[in-house]
């Protein structure tokens, strides 16, 4: 199960709302650069290269997790 901090969590659900580094950083409270620092530790989390591969990511283990909460 992914285990993601609270500002991971924003950041994941700004990603999927495709929203671009300027605005997340305006969302969240933070520089650009710290937004772009928060994605590559996010990416190594992950084990992803980039934007498209960590919402593909994303979806996937939300599926399963549903998945999961049915067969219960």
């Amino acid at each position: 199960m992914l285990e993601l901090s609270p500002q991971q969590v924003r950041l994941v659900e700004s990603l999927l709302r495709s929203m671009r580094d300027k605005q997340i950083a305006t969302e969240l409270g933070v520089t650009v650069p710290t937004v772009r620092t928060y994605m590559t530790r996010l990416f190594h989390k992950l084990d992803v290269e980039d934007r498209v591969e960590l919402v593909v990511r994303i979806f996937v283990v939300a599926r399963e997790i549903e998945s999961r909460t049915r067969c219960r």
